[in-house]
């Protein structure tokens, strides 16, 4: 249809056999596809305006090797598409809608025989809407090797603002040419060039068909944009900031109006309303304890002093940062002590080997975050285990810090048990006992045998270990033979541990 007067219309569904009957284009090519080739159909689906059924299909390309194969069907009107016939294979699908248009479909496809016959058409499924007899148009199909397709023009020349916009493909007396805005052919534009003038609907995208005695082509687009003559916007920018539009620069406040031209030659006025935003300023007043490190933003100090930033503000504006940061204390800080070692059952205090006159507050912790000491002094009595202290020292503002220390015990089971006594009641070695440290908690069972194995004297859960007597020498209220007794002491030490010391002793009278 290369004038433009003319369109094919075809049916899915319903008319003489319902929801089989559908309605094709064929064509025997002038010649045949050559196999491994890549082939391309570009073709116009048409859509009318609000007709039931009419907006929507599945569109199908369907090729056979044997130009006797067309017409297919025999008058079968309940044949549905060509691949119920003998010969045919489809070669793609697509689903396409539209309403009151022409809409461009394309298939791209590689040869894999020698087609003679195409058919173009609906799908072989049945349309959902067959019982409203849809009813669609094809135009301008042009079928043709893929690389033959986008030939570029000859030349393109003038200007449309000038009414002299000229495209031109090369010329060839054996040729016959249709030009086509937006895929609807033109009518009357028949030659290899087209002449544009900037007249209404004259925007689109622009390409011509070249029948030769070979085959059909077609050339590159043209996309025609005419840029609007007046075009209003607004923008804001920072202070000292500024844009650039063409060769104008913009840096105040207000409505400003600039002329430019586009690439086609058409003048273009662009109104702008500028607005410009403040920046905005703060000073900061802040302190931090010397000795410490600071950091602000991108401000990383040991020292005090007059520092300087920018963050940017709600507007998206700088905002100017002058930072006034006054040191607190001397810098001298605190230290604790190296690890300090003591024996089960002493006791320690511990101190800071020095500290800032600054801080005024202090409080020694465990490791269990229990508070041992709000002074700067701590102590431990008779700790049972190990175990680490810490000590933060703060002047409940700026200034704090915090130290550690390790306390370890050293475990002592040191006993010492005599092996003779003489309870004569001259004040000297009278009672049979143990001598022990600090470090025992409890001697728990303390029992005296005669060489029998008869028990003649027992103690148990002695809580006051350090001032424990022990045995006199008496038993039931008389006094012991003189002889060799043997005894056993159970002792729990403060760390809980148990001992059990066993042994013999002698009694002199």
């Amino acid at each position: 249809f290369p004038d433009g007067e003319g369109g094919v219309g075809f049916r899915d569904g319903q008319a003489q056999a319902g929801s089989n009957y559908k309605e094709y284009v064929g064509a025997c090519l002038l010649e045949s596809m050559e196999p491994g080739v890549s082939y391309r159909l570009d073709f116009f689906v048409g859509f009318r305006d609000n007709v039931p059924g009419s907006k929507s299909f599945n569109i199908a390309l369907f090729a056979s090797t044997n130009c006797a194969n067309l017409p297919f069907g025999g008058n079968n009107f309940q044949i549905g598409c060509p691949l119920n016939d003998v010969g045919y294979i489809q070669l793609g699908e697509t689903f396409v809608s539209g309403s009151n248009e022409w809409v461009n479909v394309v298939f791209e496809f590689t040869a894999s025989q020698a087609y003679e016959v195409i058919v173009l058409g609906p799908s072989c499924n049945t349309n959902p809407n067959y019982y409203l007899d849809p009813y669609f148009y094809v135009d301008r199909l042009t079928l043709a090797k893929s690389a033959d397709f986008q030939i570029p023009f000859e030349s393109i020349t003038g200007s449309i603002c000038d009414n002299d916009l000229v495209l031109q493909v090369p010329a060839d007396a054996s040729n016959t040419y249709q030009w086509y805005q937006d895929g609807i052919a033109m009518i009357g534009q028949n030659n290899p060039f087209l002449q544009l003038t900037s007249i209404d609907n004259t925007e689109g995208v622009y390409a011509v068909m070249i029948t030769t005695p070979e085959g059909c082509y077609i050339s590159e687009n043209y996309n025609l944009l005419i840029p609007p003559y007046y075009e209003s916007t607004s923008a804001s920018i920072c202070e000292n900031d500024y844009i650039m539009i063409g060769t104008d620069t913009l840096s105040t406040s207000g409505f400003h109006e600039i002329w430019l031209e586009a690439e086609d030659g058409c003048d273009s006025v662009l109104q702008i309303t500028l607005e410009v935003l403040e920046n905005t300023y703060a000073s900061i007043q802040d302190t931090f304890c010397l000795g410490d490190d600071y950091s602000f933003h991108d401000i990383f100090t040991y020292e005090a002093g007059t520092f300087e930033t920018t963050l940017v503000n709600a507007n998206g504006c700088d905002s100017l940062i002058t930072l006034h940061l006054t040191g607190v204390g001397t810098g001298l800080g605190m230290e604790l002590p190296e690890t300090q070692f003591i024996d089960l059952g002493q006791s320690i205090t511990l101190e800071p080997l020095f500290y800032d006159p600054v801080f005024t507050q202090f409080l020694w912790t465990n490791s269990t975050g229990s508070v041992l000491s709000e002074s700067p002094v701590v102590s431990l009595i008779q700790p049972a285990n190990s175990e680490w202290l810490f000590l933060n020292v703060s002047n409940n503002a700026e200034c704090n810090q915090l130290d550690s220390v390790e306390v370890k015990v050293i475990p002592d089971y040191s006993v010492y048990i005599p092996n003779v006594f003489s309870p004569d009641g001259n004040g000297i070695h009278d009672e049979f006992t143990c001598f022990i440290t600090g470090a025992v908690a409890e001697i728990s069972v303390f029992s005296v045998y005669d060489r029998w194995g008869n028990l003649v004297f027992q103690d148990n859960n002695i809580s006051n270990p350090l001032n424990y007597k022990g045995w006199t020498g008496n038993v039931e209220g008389e006094q012991a033979i003189q002889g060799v007794y043997v005894y056993m002491i159970r002792i729990k030490f403060l760390n809980g541990v148990e001992k059990v010391f066993a042994g013999d002793v002698t009694l002199l009278r």
